[in-house]
């Protein structure tokens, strides 16, 4: 499925994808929507990376963020002696997310040089693509901006009552989310 051009997966192929990643760092942050997994799901690429094969260089821009499918990713730096062997911490395998700078609200610089210790392929998704997938907070304004108008359109409220929308709030709720949905679309 992850050989698969991104966008062009089918339904049931990105559920399956979503389970697949559901426990890497990427995906459970994201666990409280299932939604966002599976949209997540549909932009990850696929990188293969030979042997001593850079993935990305310490301070380049953060552009992506990666999840190890397969093999070993070494981060290496140059304001960090070199690791013992028995030092896993600066190693990536199977499941491990690298990259996290990418997700961040800000553009960020890697923390770190990316090496592959040998065949390793990658799952790879571009911060544009988190961003707007993942980046729900001005969708959240948007939504909530919608609702106050649908509340505001509706019946007026007793002092005791609590906000809810009533039909005319949902008319008018649908009816400016059609014209928001017409403009964009010429």
């Amino acid at each position: 499925i992850l050989g698969m051009k991104p966008r062009s997966r089918t339904i049931k192929q990105l559920h399956l994808l979503k389970d697949f990643m559901a426990t890497t760092d990427v995906f459970a942050d994201l666990s409280h929507s299932n939604m966002l997994q599976r949209n997540l799901a549909r932009f990850l690429g696929v990188i293969h990376l030979e042997p001593k094969q850079q993935l990305y260089e310490e301070f380049s821009k953060a552009d992506a963020v990666y999840i190890v499918i397969r093999g070993r990713i070494q981060l290496c730096s140059t304001d960090v002696p070199e690791p013992k062997p028995d030092d896993l911490s600066h190693v990536r395998t199977a499941g491990q997310t690298l990259g996290a700078e990418a997700t961040q609200k800000k553009p960020s610089h890697y923390l770190y040089t990316a090496v592959a210790d040998g065949p390793t392929i990658v799952a790879v998704v571009y911060r544009d693509d988190y961003r707007r997938i993942c980046a729900t907070d001005d969708m959240q304004r948007t939504i909530d901006t919608f609702w106050a108008l649908g509340v505001q359109e509706s019946a007026p409220l007793s002092p005791d009552e609590e906000p809810c929308m009533d039909f005319d709030g949902y008319k008018q709720l649908y009816l400016r989310i059609g014209k928001v949905i017409a403009t964009k679309e010429r």
